[in-house]
């Protein structure tokens, strides 16, 4: 999965474009986030930290940071931006057709096909066997949301570190 996002002046992020596929390795995607990137000033490349498929990015000339992995974190980072702030307006948008191509084995075992339709079938448990989520270990909390999306959240992985970027890039 690839997003392109933008902040704008107001502090509102954007999902402009996204590659929303499944069962294609990373040097099969790399040449279309490369392509999808090209006309554009990137500020950062947030990816998972897998250290080979960050290495096969950065083959193709695509430099990444790796994502902040920590779940709390990022649910509470996704929460706060959809709140509506002080001028009626949440500060998480994903733009009409922002979805490149049709990932039909999915859209095919009925799960979602883009950032969009992940948001209805997002659920976390409040509890497991009686034990609140927080106090649960956060890989089996992370597995539990993972299960009932179906889908790794990139938006909770990537948020906090775009926001870092953004605020650093005046830096080198």
């Amino acid at each position: 999965m690839y997003k392109r996002q933008g902040e704008d002046s107001d502090g509102r992020i954007y999902l402009v474009k996204e590659l929303y596929q499944s069962q294609q390795t990373v040097n099969q995607l790399a040449p279309q986030i490369t392509a999808m990137s090209a006309s554009h000033t990137v500020t950062a490349t947030i990816a998972d930290h897998d250290a080979e498929d960050r290495a096969t990015l950065g083959e193709h000339g695509i430099k990444t940071l790796p994502a902040d992995k920590r779940v709390k974190t990022g649910l509470d980072a996704v929460a706060e931006r959809l709140k509506v702030a002080g001028d009626g307006k949440p500060r998480l948008y994903i733009v009409r057709d922002a979805t490149t191509g049709q990932d039909t084995r999915l859209g095919e075992m009925r799960r979602p096909v883009s950032t969009e339709q992940e948001f209805p079938g997002y659920v976390w448990s409040a509890t497991n066997a009686g034990r609140a989520a927080a106090a649960l270990p956060l890989d089996l909390v992370h597995r539990e949301a993972y299960l009932a999306k179906g889908d790794p959240d990139s938006w909770r992985l990537g948020l906090a570190v775009f926001r870092r970027a953004l605020e650093n890039r005046g830096d080198e």
